[in-house]
């Protein structure tokens, strides 16, 4: 059975990890063409739409995982009444954003970027629509189908960014719009995102509302914790992008102003993408697989095995990224002024580690339908996030939003593990993969702050994390040949 997760985990990965590294190839366009100002604003709108998909979505999308597993229901009946809730509550949602684009854009502190609001209503309202049809694909176990659908997207808005960002401002002389980059930027992610549509169509094109009063209140008891949950996880997620523009003191960094510092966190950020793909492809793979095995008697050991190896796999990739760091920054941070900020990334990257297993540990509260418990622990990690970047910013700059969000996802791990214990004691094995985990972090941090040369800190580090590899294969090479 775990064969079989980590299968899917692998297609699901080959998805995510295809499509993100598709999806890089705009950061060495974005870092050449683009301001760190103008990298920033784009950031920033991102950011805010992580709060909006958690709003437009309120937990639907892992409600459809529970109620279409307990049979309680036929499937396309579940299926059938969350798309009606989604698709009269995206109408809502996007019409507000659209009409009041001026007055949203004042509050952030520009009205000329109303009409990047008026893209974001659109772009959320197709992520929102699509959300059940890719839930159905990954319920029935179809991940091909899903890894294509999600490639082929990145590669449309990719192929769109180059387009008009590189081949068409090189070759052609362009009427004066084309400025507008951030625009270009926006409007590229919706066209790609609208080409979803036709491949749905089978599945939709039989689509009748359905409404049962019952099951739409069993959805919401079920969901609203989740979106409440989802919220404080966007907190923790994004908020640190929003709050470096507001709370970094103007003498901080004496050559930037604060959306520059900002693009400049957040091109860093990608950086730690390698482990949050490990992580989402993970998931995608077992949530399903987690709640198809709850009833089976071996599931605790599933439970454990999963996390044991999930937790080694990603220690192992923290070191490799930290060992060869400065030039995987070369590769995709064009302009030096990015990567000023590489000290943030072993921060982040053990963070999204901590957050990769606090998704394992939050099996307990899903199965025994506890979900408020997700609300709680991320509720603290938001907590942890708001006063950690009130009070680290300003001493630290960027350098204390990274921090701040390993602190906070360890937060939520070491939580949620404490008060599952009571619900359900599954027999986790901590010593040998958290060991791992730690010497990775702190040897990635002494290469980076320790030794200036770039030869040496590579060798050096490759070396070290040859060494853990290899004591990883000879401590596990039974069940990995078995």
């Amino acid at each position: 059975m775990l064969k079989k997760l980590f299968s899917d985990s692998l297609l699901y990965g080959l998805s995510s990890i295809l499509a993100r590294i598709i999806n890089y190839a705009l950061v060495p366009l974005h870092t050449s063409v683009l301001s760190a100002q103008e990298y920033g604003t784009i950031s920033e709108f991102y950011a805010y739409a992580a709060f909006l998909n958690v709003i437009y979505t309120y937990g639907m999308e892992t409600a459809y995982f529970r109620f279409t597993s307990l049979q309680e229901q036929e499937p396309s009946y579940v299926f059938r009444q969350i798309l009606t809730l989604l698709i009269f509550s995206t109408l809502l949602f996007s019409s507000l954003l659209y009409f009041n684009s001026a007055t949203i854009a004042s509050w952030i502190g520009n009205t000329e970027k109303s009409i990047y609001v008026e893209w974001f209503s659109c772009i959320l309202a197709i992520d929102t629509l699509m959300v059940i049809p890719f839930a159905h694909l990954r319920y029935q176990q179809k991940a091909k189908q899903f890894a294509l659908l999600k490639i082929l997207n990145i590669l449309l808005n990719v192929g769109l960014n180059y387009l008009f960002l590189w081949f068409l401002p090189h070759f052609y002389s362009l009427p004066v719009f084309y400025n507008d980059k951030i625009g270009i930027v926006f409007a590229s992610n919706l066209l790609a995102n609208l080409c979803w549509i036709p491949f749905f169509f089978p599945l939709l094109k039989d689509f009748r509302f359905y409404w049962n009063s019952s099951l739409v209140q069993k959805l919401f008891k079920y969901g609203i914790p989740i979106l409440f949950s989802g919220i404080a996880f966007a907190i923790n997620e994004v908020a640190d992008r929003i709050l470096l523009k507001y709370w970094l003191p103007h003498h901080f960094y004496l050559n930037l102003n604060a959306e520059e510092a900002v693009g400049i966190y957040s091109a860093c950020y990608k950086l730690s993408i390698f482990i949050t793909l490990t992580v989402q492809a993970y998931r995608f793979a077992a949530e399903p697989f987690f709640f198809a095995k709850a009833s089976d008697k071996n599931s605790f050991q599933y439970y454990a095995d999963s996390m044991y190896y999930f937790t080694l796999i990603c220690a192992t990739m923290l070191l490799g990224i930290g060992a060869n760091l400065d030039w995987i920054a070369l590769l995709f941070l064009k302009n030096p002024i990015y990567r000023q900020g590489l000290e943030v990334v072993s921060f982040l990257l053990l963070g999204n580690v901590a957050l990769g297993i606090y998704y394992n540990l939050s099996v307990w509260y899903k199965i025994t339908n506890q979900t408020y418990w997700g609300v709680i622990f991320s509720g603290v990690a938001a907590i942890f996030t708001l006063v950690g970047n009130y009070a680290l910013i300003p001493l630290l700059g960027y350098l204390g939003s990274a921090i701040t969000t390993a602190v906070a996802y360890t937060s939520m791990a070491v939580s949620c593990f404490w008060i599952g214990k009571k619900y359900m004691p599954i027999p986790y094995r901590w010593t040998f993969p958290l060991s791992i985990l730690l010497i990775s972090f702190l040897v990635s941090v002494v290469l980076h702050f320790a030794f200036e040369s770039f030869t040496l800190k590579t060798i050096i580090g490759n070396l070290l994390w040859a060494l853990v590899v290899l004591i990883l294969y000879l401590k596990e090479k039974d069940k990995l040949l078995s």
